[in-house]
């Protein structure tokens, strides 16, 4: 089995958030500047079943480049209410209420936003970007295995994601 890693400065973003915790409480609205790493591992590796490095690597890239500079909000967390509108994204949690220009935000459908959850995302958006694009070459695509994405919103904290492709 081989591994194809990649752990580039230039996979990363930066966003604003706040985690929501189960007895009520959250973070306060706040930003990080997030790294991402993955690790795709593949059967066999011959000339005929060679995968450029930049195929993966630019489906990391469209996921950093979606997230960065956005306010990033779950869309899921039973704790709080999300209404858009054609304009704003507004969120409602307990007595407060944050309005924002809709172009500026990213809801994405998890019930929070962590370190865990931005990894599946990750490993979503690169998922389906390498089935569409080795579809026609699937001799190459039943290579792949397993990805496993690590976002990192600090140096040394951070949350990963493996899965099979």
């Amino acid at each position: 089995m081989f591994t194809i890693l990649n752990s580039r400065q230039k996979l990363h973003f930066s966003a604003a958030h706040m985690t929501i915790f189960q007895n009520g409480t959250k973070e306060s609205l706040h930003g990080h500047n997030y790294q991402v790493n993955y690790e795709l591992s593949q059967s066999e590796s011959t000339f005929q079943l060679f995968l450029d490095f930049s195929i993966p690597k630019k489906f990391a890239q469209l996921a950093c480049e979606e997230l960065d500079e956005k306010v990033l909000i779950a869309k899921n967390n039973p704790l709080q209410e999300v209404l858009i509108t054609a304009a704003e994204v507004e969120v409602r949690f307990g007595k407060k209420r944050y309005v924002f220009p809709k172009d500026e935000v990213v809801v994405l459908p998890t019930d929070n936003i962590t370190t865990e959850s931005l990894a599946v995302f990750v490993f979503k958006k690169m998922q389906q970007g390498l089935r569409t694009e080795l579809a026609e070459q699937k001799e190459i695509l039943n290579t792949l295995k397993k990805l496993k994405i690590t976002v990192w919103e600090s140096v040394g904290q951070g949350a990963a994601f493996e899965g099979t492709l």
